[in-house]
């Protein structure tokens, strides 16, 4: 695995993230907590992993930006500059979403409500979660999950949906719209990234050689 830095350098991890790692170790450690804030850790974890929204847009997501439009759920958020684009949200990531409101006594008549705030105790909210608070989560979860924190972070999950998405073969202008770029060429590295270390010839020469 890797990550892109913003001068386009590509630093390789031997224990960053795997999809796998996320799905089957850091969402399984968050769902041993069934309180209320474990709820929204989960889903402040599935929305990083399967949506590449940014700390701070999650952040600034409210119960009014949410609609459910011919079965789907989704959001319009406002991300870097000012720019809206639509969230599509997976069938996983609106059952934790209903199971967060449900336990919350909120519904999406309540469109100035923050959907993600802190839980000083019970039910009792005390405000949006900040950036920082999802930085902890990120690194809470792996820990209980066995995963070395210091390897990991909410970016290295909006990295792994980029990822994901080129390997589905998407044209590179759509991800460019779901990762909210404003530049297409900051995707374009994520792109030429994933080519050299995938599609890198020394991958073929040790099956030819027998490596």
């Amino acid at each position: 695995n890797y990550e892109v830095l913003n001068n386009g350098e590509v630093i390789e991890y031997e224990a960053k993230l795997t999809e796998s790692e996320i799905r089957e170790k850091v969402f399984d450690a968050a769902r041993q907590d069934t309180s209320i804030s474990g709820v929204r850790d989960l889903l402040i974890l599935e929305l990083l992993a399967t949506t590449g929204m940014r700390r701070a847009e999650i952040c600034d997501i409210k119960i009014g930006d949410i609609q459910d439009t011919a079965g789907k759920c989704i959001a319009e958020i406002k991300g870097k500059g000012n720019k809206s684009r639509i969230i599509v949200f997976s069938k996983g990531v609106a059952k934790v979403l209903k199971q967060y409101m449900e336990m919350r006594e909120i519904t999406l008549a309540d469109k100035d409500e923050y959907l993600l705030v802190s839980h000083a105790n019970r039910k009792s909210a005390s405000g949006k979660v900040s950036t920082n608070m999802i930085y902890r989560v990120v690194k809470q979860y792996c820990g209980l999950a066995g995963i070395d924190e210091n390897l990991v972070s909410p970016h290295c999950l909006r990295h792994g949906y980029a990822t994901n998405c080129i390997e589905m073969g998407m044209n590179i202008t759509d991800v460019k719209d779901l990762m909210g770029h404003s530049s297409i060429n900051t995707t374009a590295r994520y792109v030429k990234s994933y080519n050299l270390i995938n599609k890198n010839p020394a991958n073929k020469l040790d099956e030819l050689y027998g490596c």
